[in-house]
């Protein structure tokens, strides 16, 4: 009972120190907050944006055909919402552009079956099926590979398991104290998947503020 009694008059005495007179706060527009709400919660269209990013676009690889039509997509919807302003800003120059068409593998001894595969961004096509025995290549060091010389050739090789990666807990980026960025969110993805979380998720909830406000 005395420990509550502590608490509470420390709680007491703490709440001065928190407490804003309401003669200092900005008045609140309870209407404009109230159409806002009505707005994101009645008529919201944050999946449909998201759906077109992902399910109709897919993946937006930086400088693919994709990613621009995706970004004239998401232009034309910011001027359909009334930007007046909304433009490309380009930045580069980047490289060639690349789409993965079609990408096939199978094992065919000996067992056929069919191989979940994706390939490297910006690779070069084939212009025909290639076929080869399937070496796993296990090379740390420059001298590991003496062991594989002249052994690869016409081989399908294999680089065995990614290297461990350490988590990250500082940010590269650093905050700009005399900046205001109001609204953002990376638009491009890579190839492999459909971009929902990397990142169609926050370009959705951008876009989707914007029409609202």
């Amino acid at each position: 009972m005395h420990f509550r009694r502590l608490v509470a008059a420390a709680l007491l005495a703490a709440a001065p120190v928190f407490a804003t007179p309401a003669s200092s706060q900005e008045p609140v527009d309870t209407s404009a907050v109230r159409r806002i709400r009505e707005e994101a919660f009645d008529r919201s269209q944050v999946m449909t944006i998201a759906s077109w990013l992902t399910d109709v676009h897919g993946p937006r690889l930086t400088g693919s055909p994709i990613m621009a039509a995706a970004s004239e997509w998401a232009l034309g919807k910011f001027r359909e919402w009334g930007l007046v302003n909304a433009t490309m800003d380009t930045w580069g120059p980047f490289g060639r552009g690349w789409t993965n068409e079609r990408m096939v593998a199978h094992v065919t001894a000996p067992v056929p079956f069919p191989v979940i595969a994706y390939p490297s961004a910006w690779t070069p096509g084939l212009s025909a099926p290639v076929t080869g025995r399937v070496v796993m290549l296990s090379a740390t060091t420059p001298t590991d590979f003496d062991t594989y010389r002249g052994t690869l050739r016409g081989a399908i090789v294999m680089a065995g398991d990614p290297p461990a990666l350490r988590p990250r807990f500082t940010p590269d980026a650093t905050r700009l104290a005399d900046e205001v960025v109001m609204l953002g969110a990376h638009f491009d993805s890579w190839h492999g998947a459909t971009g929902a979380t990397d990142n169609a998720a926050g370009s959705a909830v951008m876009m989707e503020a914007v029409r609202i406000l």
